[in-house]
């Protein structure tokens, strides 16, 4: 059960739209004081949401999508970034709303389903703040496929940034030790039938 104020996903819905199997979640309690105070100090925070959709028991598509937060102290506006898109909003409340209600996943092209199978989607959600450098070194990553794990030192390393070259990013706050700010697992049940429009 997880404790009071802890982020948890209260929704999950797999949808395929524009010919693509996508989940849409919401979350609750992802931003807690102390994350709104970095955010409004200019330290950006990534958004992190793992997701699984599992077939028979078997992994069949494993993803981590990442939205990154700033906030321009300048100019008083607060941007979402993802792999491919910068949303600009005047007030945090907006930049809540975005992340919380109506965080969207795009997971694999629909035909990956087959028509009679049960499947499981399963989603984990975290919020944590990085420093400038590691911002930086993540949007290199994004803008050039080739950069590696070697491109990092071994001080960010430990500071608990990781990039995994795999196409997932990562970020293990403390290293080895149990992360803050990450939600449970949180999972439904569906059949492709379901959500086929």
């Amino acid at each position: 059960m997880p404790a009071s104020g802890q982020i948890r996903v209260v929704r999950l819905v797999p949808i395929v739209e524009a010919g693509e199997l996508r989940a849409r979640l919401q979350v609750e309690n992802l931003f807690s004081k102390k994350i709104t105070g970095t955010i409004q100090s200019g330290l950006p925070c990534i958004v992190e949401i793992e997701i699984v959709l599992q077939e028979n028991g078997k992994k069949i598509v494993q993803k981590t999508d990442f939205k990154r937060i700033l906030y321009n102290l300048w100019e008083e506006k607060y941007e979402i970034r993802t792999e491919d898109t910068t949303v600009v909003f005047s007030e945090l409340q907006q930049v809540i709303r975005q992340c919380s209600d109506s965080a969207v996943v795009r997971l694999s092209d629909h035909s990956l389903l087959q028509p009679n199978s049960t499947y499981v989607l399963k989603v984990r959600v975290s919020i944590a703040p990085i420093s400038n450098i590691q911002s930086q070194k993540l949007e290199n990553w994004l803008r050039e496929p080739n950069y590696t794990e070697s491109d990092i030192t071994s001080e960010e390393q430990t500071s608990g940034f990781k990039l995994n070259i795999s196409q997932l990013v990562s970020f293990f706050i403390g290293g080895g030790k149990r992360r803050e700010n990450v939600s449970p697992w949180f999972e439904v049940r569906f059949k492709t039938a379901d959500i086929m429009p």
